[in-house]
């Protein structure tokens, strides 16, 4: 199937593009209409719930928003649609978004080398359903905890769209503090130099612990996936499902990490970013960036977030597109001078730690969302109906 990310009146929702609870339009493809017409029965609607049922995501659940309605599905996810008089639709999707629902579908999914979950298979799930009454109860309560975490997402996007207009409006339009002043050279703010990546950072790799040595694992070291940084939409990274052991950490070629590491994405996803306020190691899918100098930080993290399209042309592959080490090293970027660069810091850093707290903050909400729950249908906790 051809895809673009030009964008046509046909969006293209891909398993990938199921997560959170959500369906994710951040970074959509899309079709033309000759392809849509040969697979324009596979749409999603408002309301609908999609569960992805190939893959090592088997089993991601997602409630379809308004602003998704009539957007191609993937063949690789189904979509639970028209529920009868028994079932309210959004009670049913925090039901099967439970993480026991999650496992339960991955394990009779399969250990293939492709899990597949049949559509059969989706349709013996058996799932706890109170009277309709309640049901809608439970999921006007859990809903208005989700509604303020969204409200803190768009807080976030806000914060970062701040921070990348800062970025833009000193670095590329040149309108920083004082640049009424400089004078320039070749096109630069005279002591402002264009220096290899390499030159200004610690790039490291990642690695991943033997998968049959079970000492490796369920330790106290975060180990990053890519999946956690794709899955969300802003730079500072809490939730890391993985642990390694501190032997799993020698015996392979993951690298533990200071806080506030630049951790990118360079296999397959490539150019998309996190930082995390703690120790981590990360598997084999990223370049890890660590600044020679602390005021590099934060300017470094919105120039190579500006340099996607550049860092994936410098990647390449036959089974899918990687960008070396060796490669993002010898990419060039500019770097201004150290007053400059403090000021940026400062500024930004505040932004960046306003972010870190209201992330924390829905970190919370959503846990505290997902202790309801069992709680609300058990009966142990009253609704009010």
């Amino acid at each position: 199937m051809d895809f673009t990310t030009e964008i046509t009146n046909y969006p293209y929702i891909r398993a990938r593009d199921i997560k959170g609870g959500k369906i994710q339009t951040d970074d959509l493809i899309y079709i033309d209409e000759i392809v849509f017409n040969k697979i324009k029965k596979y749409i999603i609607k408002s309301g609908d719930i999609a569960i992805t049922i190939v893959g090592a995501s088997v089993g991601d659940v997602a409630y379809a928003q308004e602003e998704i309605d009539g957007f191609n599905l993937t063949e690789n996810a189904v979509r639970l649609t028209e529920f009868n008089s028994i079932v309210d639709g959004k009670y049913l999707f925090y039901v099967l978004n439970q993480e026991q629902y999650h496992e339960y579908m991955q394990t009779v999914a399969g250990g293939a080398a492709q899990p597949k979950l049949g559509i059969y298979k989706v349709e013996r799930i058996k799932v706890f359903l109170p009277p309709l009454n309640i049901q809608k109860e439970i999921a006007s309560v859990l809903t208005a905890y989700d509604n303020l975490i969204e409200n803190n997402n768009k807080r976030i996007r806000l914060l970062e769209q701040m921070a990348e207009n800062l970025y833009k409006e000193w670095f590329v339009r040149f309108r920083f503090p004082g640049h009424e002043k400089v004078e320039f050279d070749n096109g630069l703010p005279k002591g402002w130099v264009i220096d290899r990546i390499g030159n200004v950072c610690e790039t490291l790799g990642g690695g991943t612990p033997s998968t049959s040595k079970a000492e490796y694992w369920n330790g106290n070291i975060k180990w990053v996936t890519p999946t956690d940084i794709t899955s969300k939409n802003s730079l500072p990274l809490l939730n890391v499902e993985g642990r390694i052991t501190e032997e799993g950490l020698k015996k392979s070629s993951a690298k533990l990490l200071p806080p506030y590491t630049i951790l990118m994405t360079s296999r397959a996803s490539i150019g998309f970013f996190g930082v995390a306020p703690f120790e981590v190691c990360t598997n084999q899918g990223f370049i890890s960036i660590i600044p020679q100098k602390e005021n590099l930080r934060m300017y470094m993290l919105y120039t190579l977030k500006l340099k996607k399209d550049e860092i994936i042309a410098n990647a390449n592959g036959s089974t899918f597109l990687e960008i070396s080490k060796g490669r993002f090293r010898k990419m060039k970027m500019v770097v201004p001078i150290d007053s400059i660069l403090d000021l940026f810091e400062n500024k930004t850093r505040v932004i960046f730690d306003e972010i870190l707290k209201i992330e924390q903050q829905s970190e919370n909400l959503a846990r505290q969302r997902d202790l309801l729950l069992p709680r609300l249908m058990s009966g142990k906790l009253e609704v009010n109906v």
